[in-house]
């Protein structure tokens, strides 16, 4: 009697006994599994003896009776937008250069740089320490005119802002163009005061990791605010301005 009763509880237990579908919402479904398609999960639910379905996108585990179990989480992969490309994006985003041809024309150059994380953008801070280089490096003992200009003594400064965009070539070089703004006051002009705004196209040239070169020539106007002891230049008018520059520089 005791062995009929076993077989009877063993039987009702595994007639009872069910597939299981959990789903992402937190629903539980009982019934029996029947496959996986594209989309959908086909399964008998229980009490019913019909085939239905439900969306693979709904579906987080399946677990059957025989052991076997199915991972699905998110069966259809939902559109991401894609990631930047970490190969194309700079390391380096930190510069310091210098102008080293801008002291013969009487200015000590240094010039700080950023970069934007995509690379494109580079934000630049000069700043030059002028000075008068007649008497310094063009000095000649032969020259008793009574008429050549005497040396001013002293350094001025020249800051500005320079924005640059970069287009992307290769490796080795970038071409570049963007804004190019200066005020200051340069000795080597007799102390003269004022502004400029160009335009300048160049190129980035990468020698190794670490060390470039740029070399840009820049367009513009030049106006002045200050003239001291000058009647050459006129502080109303705005003069046609060119500049060509050269960099070295070193990147972290």
């Amino acid at each position: 009697m005791r062995v009929l009763l076993s077989i009877f509880i063993l039987t009702t237990c595994f007639l009872r006994a069910q597939d299981k579908i959990f789903l992402i919402s937190g629903q539980m479904l009982q019934g029996k599994f029947v496959s996986l398609a594209a989309q959908q999960v086909f399964y008998i639910p229980k009490d019913s003896s019909e085939v239905s379905s439900i969306e693979k996108t709904q579906v987080l585990l399946i677990e059957c009776l025989n052991g076997d179990r199915y991972l699905i989480a998110n069966g259809q992969k939902k559109n991401r937008p894609a990631a930047p490309d970490s190969s194309k994006l700079p390391s380096l985003r930190n510069s310091i250069g210098m102008q080293p041809f801008g002291v013969l024309a009487g200015r000590v150059t240094f010039v700080y740089e950023r970069l934007s994380k995509s690379g494109r953008f580079g934000l630049c801070i000069p700043f030059s320490l002028t000075f008068d280089p007649f008497g310094v490096f063009y000095t000649s003992a032969a020259d008793t005119s009574v008429d050549s200009p005497e040396h001013i003594p002293g350094v001025s400064y020249i800051t500005g802002l320079d924005v640059n965009y970069y287009f992307k070539e290769n490796k080795q070089y970038h071409l570049f163009m963007g804004p190019r703004f200066r005020y200051g006051t340069d000795q080597m002009m007799r102390g003269v005061e004022g502004y400029s705004l160009q335009y300048q196209f160049g190129w980035l040239f990468r020698g190794g990791k670490s060390f470039s070169q740029h070399l840009s020539v820049g367009y513009g106007f030049l106006k002045l605010l200050n003239v001291p002891g000058s009647s050459t230049f006129d502080p109303e008018q705005l003069y046609g301005w060119m500049s060509i520059n050269y960099r070295i520089g070193f990147w972290w």
